[in-house]
């Protein structure tokens, strides 16, 4: 069994059972769940505020699960001073100044090798969201 795990704009979080051998139920499962938590069923994606879209694309991702993506060179580091959301926002909406600064101040960096090292010594956890070409991550400190 594996989990889907949703977050409502209030801050909710279910966690939606997904078994390959039993779709239906498992539609039917989530639909429940969804309407508990308040999702409007009716609303079509492109009605969901850009936030909330990040946020439900947000997820914890281990160094094993990165380093392809590493391969690719696309990882992007938030500093953990930094809102992972509200930087995911600014590189969506093209705020170029806002990027720049980012990176001029070091709170945004593309992971390089010395970074790979380290992760892969220590193995930590991280949040991640894509924003396409780009995975942005920032690690959950302890």
């Amino acid at each position: 069994m594996h989990c889907t795990i949703l977050q409502s704009c209030i801050g909710i979080v279910c966690v939606i059972p997904v078994v390959v051998r039993n779709v239906q139920n498992t539609v039917q499962i989530g639909y429940q769940l969804l309407a508990l938590i308040g999702y409007n069923l009716n609303m079509h994606e492109d009605d969901i505020p850009l936030e909330q879209k990040l946020n439900l694309d947000t997820g914890k991702i281990t160094w094993p699960e990165l380093q392809r993506h590493f391969a690719r060179g696309v990882i992007i580091i938030v500093s953990p001073q930094l809102d992972l959301i509200e930087v995911a926002q600014s590189l969506v909406n093209n705020d170029a100044n806002q990027i720049e600064n980012l990176i001029k101040s070091a709170h945004l960096t593309r992971a390089n090798d010395e970074h790979a090292h380290d992760w892969q010594t220590r193995d930590p956890l991280f949040w991640a969201v894509v924003v396409a070409p780009w995975v942005l991550v920032q690690e959950i400190c302890h």
